[in-house]
C-alpha cells in the first residue's frame, strides 16, 4: 500500500486528464513546446538517433518517451499509476511500460540505458523519495550515458519569488533549488554536463498575463541569455562523474 504523505500516492488516479493539461493548459503547453525542443537538441548533440537505449523514470502519460521513441532503439518507462499507464500504452505504441516502484523493487536488474530521462518528479517528491529516484536513476545509466531531469518548480524562478513575496516568506512550497539538485546530483556519483533553462517570466499556470506570441519571444530568447537564476524551469544534463573528481 502507498503511504499517503508521498509523492508516490499523488498521481494513482490520474490519466487522460493529467495528459490533456500539456496542450489545454497554456503555460504548460509552453513549457512542454520547449522542453521538446531541448531533449531534441541533446538526442541530437549527445547521443545516437536510432541506436540509444532510453529509460524513462515516472514516465506518466508517457509524453516523454512519445517522443523520443521514434529516435531510440529501446523505450522502457516506469510509473506506479496504472491510468496513467493506461493513457501511455495506448498513446505510445511499441514501447516496454512498467507498473512498478523501481526504487523499492527495481525489476530492471542490470539493464542499462544510454538515457535516463525524469521530468516533473523531483521538486515535488519528499527528501528520501528524490534520493531513492536519483540513485536509481544512476544505477541504471550507461557508463558513457546521459541522465537527463528537469526541476520544474525551481525555488528562484520569478513566479516562485513573486508568490512568496505576496503571500509571505513562510509559505510552503512543492519547489527545489538550483543547490538542493547540484548536491543531489553529487551525492550519486554524477556531474553536470549543462543546465538547460526556460520560464524566464512570471507567468499563471492556467492562463498567460501577456499575449501567447511575444510571450513565445522572449521565452526562447530567453533560452539563450544568462536568466538560469530567475527561470522556473531547468533541465540538467547528467554524466557519470570521472574517478578523482
Amino acid at each position: 500500500m502507498s503511504d499517503p504523505e508521498s509523492y508516490r500516492s499523488s498521481h494513482l488516479n490520474r490519466g487522460g486528464d493529467y495528459h490533456a493539461e500539456f496542450s489545454t493548459n497554456p503555460r504548460r503547453a509552453l513549457m512542454w513546446e520547449m522542453e521538446r525542443r531541448v531533449l531534441r537538441e541533446i538526442v541530437e548533440r549527445d547521443l545516437r538517433p536510432g541506436r540509444f537505449r532510453h529509460l524513462d523514470f515516472a514516465c506518466g502519460t508517457g509524453r516523454i518517451i512519445g517522443l523520443l521513441k521514434p529516435m531510440a532503439a529501446q523505450s522502457v518507462g516506469v510509473d506506479l499509476s496504472p491510468t496513467m499507464l493506461e493513457v501511455a500504452r495506448n498513446q505510445v505504441a511499441g514501447a516496454r511500460f512498467l507498473e512498478v516502484d523501481i526504487t523499492s523493487n527495481d525489476v530492471l536488474g542490470d539493464e542499462k540505458f544510454d538515457l535516463v530521462t525524469a521530468f516533473r518528479f523531483f521538486p515535488n517528491a519528499e527528501p528520501a523519495l528524490r534520493d531513492a529516484a536519483m540513485s536509481v536513476l544512476a544505477r541504471h545509466v550507461a557508463p558513457d550515458g546521459l541522465v537527463v531531469f528537469n526541476n520544474h518548480c525551481h525555488t528562484g524562478g520569478l513566479n516562485r519569488r513573486v508568490v512568496r513575496l505576496v503571500k509571505g516568506p513562510g509559505l510552503r512550497l512543492n519547489d527545489m533549488s538550483r543547490a538542493e539538485c547540484e548536491d543531489l546530483i553529487a551525492r550519486h556519483g554524477l556531474m553536470i554536463q549543462k543546465v538547460h533553462h526556460m520560464g524566464v517570466l512570471p507567468d499563471y499556470e492556467s492562463r498567460l498575463l501577456r499575449p501567447r506570441v511575444l510571450v513565445r519571444v522572449i521565452e526562447r530568447a530567453g533560452r539563450h541569455l544568462p536568466l538560469a537564476s530567475i527561470a522556473e524551469n531547468l533541465i540538467f544534463v547528467c554524466r557519470r562523474a570521472q574517478q578523482g573528481c
